[in-house]
Protein backbone atom coordinates (compact mmCIF):
# COMPACT_ATOMS: atom_id res chain seq x y z
CA UNK A 1 0.00 0.00 0.00
CA UNK A 2 2.80 2.13 0.85
CA UNK A 3 4.49 1.50 -2.72
CA UNK A 4 0.98 2.31 -4.23
CA UNK A 5 0.65 6.24 -2.09
CA UNK A 6 4.28 7.34 -3.18
CA UNK A 7 3.64 5.83 -6.68
CA UNK A 8 0.43 8.10 -6.81
CA UNK A 9 2.52 10.97 -5.38
CA UNK A 10 4.81 10.63 -8.46
CA UNK A 11 2.74 10.42 -10.66
CA UNK A 12 0.58 13.99 -9.03
CA UNK A 13 4.19 15.66 -9.22
CA UNK A 14 5.03 14.79 -13.08
CA UNK A 15 1.75 15.43 -14.30
CA UNK A 16 0.35 18.30 -12.00
CA UNK A 17 3.28 19.74 -10.52
CA UNK A 18 5.98 19.81 -13.59
CA UNK A 19 8.38 22.48 -14.57
CA UNK A 20 9.58 25.36 -12.10
CA UNK A 21 6.53 26.69 -9.99
CA UNK A 22 6.78 30.30 -8.36
CA UNK A 23 6.72 30.46 -5.13
CA UNK A 24 3.60 29.81 -3.46
CA UNK A 25 0.43 26.55 -2.23
CA UNK A 26 1.91 24.66 -5.69
CA UNK A 27 5.38 24.09 -4.87
CA UNK A 28 4.72 23.72 -1.26
CA UNK A 29 2.11 21.35 -2.02
CA UNK A 30 4.98 19.16 -4.49
CA UNK A 31 7.40 19.88 -2.11
CA UNK A 32 5.63 18.13 0.93
CA UNK A 33 4.74 15.04 -1.78
CA UNK A 34 8.47 14.94 -2.56
CA UNK A 35 9.64 15.34 1.20
CA UNK A 36 7.40 12.08 2.13
CA UNK A 37 8.94 10.10 -0.58
CA UNK A 38 12.33 10.92 0.82
CA UNK A 39 11.64 9.85 4.38
CA UNK A 40 10.64 6.45 2.61
CA UNK A 41 14.30 6.06 1.18
CA UNK A 42 14.54 5.08 5.09
CA UNK A 43 11.45 2.88 5.42
CA UNK A 44 11.82 -0.13 7.90
CA UNK A 45 10.35 -2.31 4.75
CA UNK A 46 13.09 -2.71 2.10
CA UNK A 47 10.33 -3.34 -0.49
CA UNK A 48 9.15 0.13 0.17
CA UNK A 49 13.01 1.42 0.32
CA UNK A 50 13.49 0.44 -3.07
CA UNK A 51 10.53 1.32 -4.60
CA UNK A 52 11.09 5.18 -2.90
CA UNK A 53 14.67 4.74 -4.56
CA UNK A 54 13.30 3.67 -8.17
CA UNK A 55 10.80 6.40 -8.00
CA UNK A 56 13.39 8.88 -7.34
CA UNK A 57 15.12 7.85 -10.68
CA UNK A 58 12.49 8.67 -12.66
CA UNK A 59 12.00 11.80 -11.46
CA UNK A 60 15.45 12.50 -12.13
CA UNK A 61 15.28 11.05 -16.01
CA UNK A 62 12.54 13.57 -16.15
CA UNK A 63 14.30 16.53 -14.48
CA UNK A 64 11.73 16.64 -11.64
CA UNK A 65 14.28 16.95 -8.79
CA UNK A 66 14.10 20.64 -7.37
CA UNK A 67 17.26 21.44 -6.56
CA UNK A 68 16.29 22.05 -2.80
CA UNK A 69 16.14 18.82 -2.43
CA UNK A 70 19.81 17.83 -3.86
CA UNK A 71 21.01 20.23 -1.00
CA UNK A 72 19.18 19.10 1.41
CA UNK A 73 20.40 15.31 1.61
CA UNK A 74 18.53 13.33 -0.82
CA UNK A 75 21.95 12.49 -2.44
CA UNK A 76 23.38 11.54 0.97
CA UNK A 77 20.11 9.63 1.59
CA UNK A 78 20.44 7.24 -1.67
CA UNK A 79 24.37 6.94 -1.32
CA UNK A 80 23.68 5.49 2.15
CA UNK A 81 21.64 3.22 0.72
CA UNK A 82 24.54 1.48 -0.82
CA UNK A 83 25.19 -0.13 1.95
CA UNK A 84 21.72 -0.94 2.66
CA UNK A 85 21.32 -5.32 3.81
CA UNK A 86 18.67 -5.63 0.74
CA UNK A 87 20.37 -6.22 -2.65
CA UNK A 88 17.38 -4.53 -4.24
CA UNK A 89 17.49 -1.42 -2.28
CA UNK A 90 21.83 -1.32 -3.34
CA UNK A 91 20.56 -1.80 -6.68
CA UNK A 92 18.08 0.91 -6.75
CA UNK A 93 20.43 3.57 -4.96
CA UNK A 94 22.99 2.94 -8.01
CA UNK A 95 20.66 3.50 -10.42
CA UNK A 96 19.45 6.54 -9.15
CA UNK A 97 23.05 7.96 -8.15
CA UNK A 98 24.02 6.63 -11.68
CA UNK A 99 20.99 8.66 -13.41
CA UNK A 100 20.96 11.62 -11.22
CA UNK A 101 24.55 11.72 -12.66
CA UNK A 102 23.38 11.55 -16.39
CA UNK A 103 20.48 14.24 -15.76
CA UNK A 104 21.88 16.21 -13.07
CA UNK A 105 20.38 19.85 -13.06
CA UNK A 106 24.03 21.00 -12.83
CA UNK A 107 25.58 19.72 -16.30
CA UNK A 108 29.13 18.73 -16.46
CA UNK A 109 30.43 21.34 -14.07
CA UNK A 110 29.26 18.78 -11.52
CA UNK A 111 31.42 18.74 -8.54
CA UNK A 112 30.46 16.49 -5.40
CA UNK A 113 32.65 17.39 -2.20
CA UNK A 114 31.59 14.17 0.67
CA UNK A 115 32.50 15.16 4.34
Amino acid sequence: LRSAVLTAFVEIVLEVYKGNLPEGSHRRARDKLLLCLQDHIVDVNAVVRSRALQLWTRLARCAQIPLAFIHNGLIRDAGCRLLDKSVNVRKNAAVFLATFLEFNPFGPSVYFYVA
